[in-house]
């Protein structure tokens, strides 16, 4: 590492302040893995690794528990594989069993992946961060809908924790429940993204059902609706419904096509657009939907019945 005086006689002073090089390597934007070296031929300091995950413990197990991996953990803390792989063993007394079949979206042939692709378009959100260089997949429901949630790492065989989170609505100030899933895997988020689901999708999301095959594509549109539709009923006829599907105006229209709506509305509210209708021959044509769902929220359903 050819380092200058001036960040040489930095690296001493941060060194005299109790640092460790991870913290010194943020600070000052420098390669890890050379810093070690660099402090321990100048310094012939050595950082015990087993300390220095004591001291991340609280970040690291964060950073397993929502899917990253021993490698990917190491490779970030500049430490061997074996000696994360220890760590975690001996905190949570064992290792979590395998992410299930993280290829689960890489072909939509069956009526519940098309639902789970299009509850994901809706709900799920793909981000990176600073520790991983894979995309993370990420779903917070209300714990009324948790079901959804056990039911996708059921079919993808997956056993991540759900995580509990409390937050204070901004409607009235109270508390409010949620359940949050989350798995980091590169194979996982790139089928999703081939598929159409990319971060910020909710200001850009094109006609993502087209890349649904056409058997499948009912069950697709239930599972977006059940994640960002509602029903509601008029004050003037308590007897009718209106669907109302939130989403980017092209992604709406692709809905519109497919189920070959005659009578509708897309109105943008908020730089989002919904989509709604409530005749009846739309309203039925919407509920055919179901009869292609192996797997549904059973909440929204009820409101049409």
């Amino acid at each position: 590492m050819n380092t200058p005086s001036k960040v040489k006689n930095l690296i001493s002073s941060l060194l005299a302040q109790g640092k460790n090089p991870i913290e010194i390597a943020q600070e000052l934007n420098l390669n890890k893995s050379s810093l070690y070296v660099y402090i321990f031929r100048n310094f012939n300091i050595s950082f015990k690794k087993e300390a220095m995950l004591k001291k991340y413990k609280k970040e690291i197990l964060n950073m397993y528990n929502n899917g990253v991996t021993c490698k990917e953990i190491a490779t970030f803390y500049n430490c061997q594989y074996q000696n994360v792989n220890t760590f975690i063993r001996k905190e949570i007394g064992s290792l979590m069993p395998s992410k299930g079949n993280v290829r689960y979206f890489s072909k939509i042939d069956t009526y519940n992946k098309a639902y789970f692709l299009g509850f994901i378009a809706a709900d799920g959100c793909l981000t990176k961060t600073s520790y991983a260089p894979n995309y993370t997949l990420s779903i917070t429901l209300h714990s009324k809908d948790k079901i959804i949630l056990e039911k996708l790492k059921e079919e993808i065989g997956n056993t991540h924790k759900l995580k509990r989170i409390n937050t204070i609505s901004s409607f009235n100030g109270k508390p409010v429940d949620h359940i949050r899933y989350s798995i980091t895997d590169k194979f996982l988020s790139n089928d999703l993204i081939k598929l159409g689901i990319a971060p910020n999708k909710s200001l850009n999301m094109s006609n993502i059902i087209l890349n649904v095959p056409k058997e499948y594509r009912k069950a697709f549109i239930i599972g977006y609706f059940d994640g960002d539709g509602s029903v509601t009923k008029p004050k003037d006829c308590l007897s009718r419904r209106i669907v109302n599907i939130r989403g980017t105006e092209e992604f709406l229209k692709g809905i519109v096509n497919e189920l070959d709506l005659d009578m509708y509305k897309i109105s943008k509210y908020d730089s989002i657009s919904t989509l709604t209708f409530g005749n009846k021959p739309s309203i039925n044509k919407f509920f055919n939907c179901y009869n292609y769902c192996e797997f549904y929220l059973k909440r929204k359903f009820i409101k049409f019945k």
